[in-house]
């Protein structure tokens, strides 16, 4: 606990998401084994590791849309997810936290786009979908949001007409017009071209800069030493190994991690 000016004594924050001892399968393929991670309010959290070590399935359990097996999510203190859960706690659970699941944002390395919508439309609609907001309301916030990514000039222009980095940052527009608290990042800039990842990954730093929680699986090493304040090393579905971004890069305790990050900087 810590003190504030005034001598009172101030509550520790909150962790934005916690996950407990989270294990999960896919038929008899276990994708995460007894998985602990905190990621503290504010913060950035980067999870780095080869393809099929359980980074996206993390993401995606955190954000409801694979069910654990066993262990416990928490987002904001309040568990969404509890493994072994009988049909009638998972249903009390859903309805317990389900404005918390509102407040996760997640942004998949595919884009996703309304091919039939235009720029605009697209971030217009989940907010009148989901939140049940006037279409003016609506088309007043899916402008700001598109011109905070810096696509306020091509609110008219259809997806296909867009680069893919435009495309992402559609993307992130959308997500963000449903006033996220904490956002996902899953492989944002892996489908992208390597001239266009640059305009994505500036996004997410304003992001961050701004103190968006966000917990992130990237191949981008750079932009995880920049703006992590904590890195993950994951493999076989386990976290390996975690600590500041300069000793996770610089100095790797486990033999795994740096043989990951050898192979990806000869790359």
């Amino acid at each position: 606990m810590t003190i504030t000016e005034s001598g009172t004594a101030a509550e520790p924050a909150r962790e934005a998401i916690e996950l407990r001892r989270v294990s999960m399968a896919y038929g008899s393929r276990t994708v995460l084994q007894d998985t602990t991670l905190d990621v503290a309010s504010g913060s950035v959290v980067v999870l780095i590791g080869a393809s099929g070590s359980g980074k996206s399935t993390l993401l995606r359990c955190v954000a409801g849309l694979e069910q654990i097996q066993e262990g416990e999510i928490l987002i904001e203190g309040t568990v969404t997810q509890r493994g072994g859960s009988g049909k009638a706690e998972k249903r009390a659970l859903d309805r317990s936290s389900a404005h918390l699941r509102e407040e996760v944002g997640m942004v998949f390395q595919h884009f996703n786009l309304f091919p039939h919508m235009t720029a605009l439309q697209n971030v217009v609609f989940p907010q009148v979908k989901t939140k049940k907001l006037s279409q003016s309301v609506a088309t007043e916030q899916a402008k700001a949001m598109l011109q905070s990514v810096g696509l306020g000039e091509h609110e008219g222009a259809y997806p296909a007409n867009l680069s893919g980095g435009q495309q992402q940052r559609v993307a992130i527009a959308r997500a963000l017009a449903l006033k996220p608290r904490i956002m996902l990042f899953d492989e944002a800039t892996s489908a992208l071209d390597p001239e266009l990842v640059g305009e994505v990954l500036n996004v997410m730093r304003a992001l961050a800069k701004d103190g968006m929680t966000m917990l992130v699986v990237t191949h981008e090493m750079g932009f995880a030493r920049e703006v992590a304040d904590r890195v993950v090393f994951m493999d076989g579905g386990r976290i390996l190994e975690e600590g500041k971004p300069d000793v996770i890069f610089n100095n790797p305790t486990e033999g795994r991690t740096r043989e990951f990050l050898a192979r990806l900087l000869d790359h």
